[in-house]
């Protein structure tokens, strides 16, 4: 399910933490001006994968989705 967070320490920490305690794949799609710090800040892991995409193809979360969906 997509979602919208903040793009600041707080909305990172709360993806980690999603993470830390999901087991299962996951792919995750990030545009903008700070999608490269979200991206080392989370990292690429085993059965993780990060996709930084322009933001011309990222209008919306669900957009970001699919990209990370058919992309990785």
């Amino acid at each position: 399910m997509p979602r919208e967070l903040s793009s600041n320490a707080m909305g990172w920490a709360a993806v980690r933490g999603f993470l830390a305690g999901y087991r299962q794949p996951v792919r995750i799609a990030v545009a903008g001006v700070a999608a490269l710090g979200f991206a080392l800040a989370v990292g690429n892991a085993q059965e993780r994968r990060v996709l930084i995409v322009a933001p011309a193809l990222a209008k919306s979360a669900l957009k970001l989705a699919v990209h990370a969906r058919n992309n990785l």
